[in-house]
């Protein structure tokens, strides 16, 4: 359930500001971010993992807390959005085993610099 918190604050919470060169803007990696949420519960902890988080399917769970990506905050004051590291941390969450004791791999700590 830690890793939820911190997911959410980061895709919630640790993304926006101006842009580096890809593509993936704060909004798509949010996105990304809850589906992989979803996805990681429901692999990890089945049809009770998704409950935990009040859903009874993927697809409901990801509808949903996509909707909280609309209000998708900033970097901190001079730090600056990285969508290539926003990938990188994308990538790194989804494979994030169902042992690991990390809540969030290193990568994500580098969005915003």
């Amino acid at each position: 359930m830690k890793r939820i918190v911190a997911l959410a604050m980061f895709g919630l919470l640790g993304l926006g500001c101006g842009s580096s060169s890809s593509d993936l803007s704060p909004q798509d990696a949010c996105n990304q971010l809850m589906a992989a949420t979803c996805d990681y519960m429901n692999k990890c902890l089945g049809s009770a993992g998704l409950q935990i988080l009040g859903y009874s399917t993927v697809a409901a769970c990801t509808t949903d807390m996509q909707k909280e990506c609309t209000n998708t905050g900033s970097c901190g004051s001079g730090e600056t959005y990285h969508a290539d590291k926003a990938q990188t941390c994308i990538d790194a969450y989804k494979s994030l085993s169902c042992t690991s004791t990390s809540d969030m791999p290193a990568a994500c700590d580098q969005v915003c610099q």
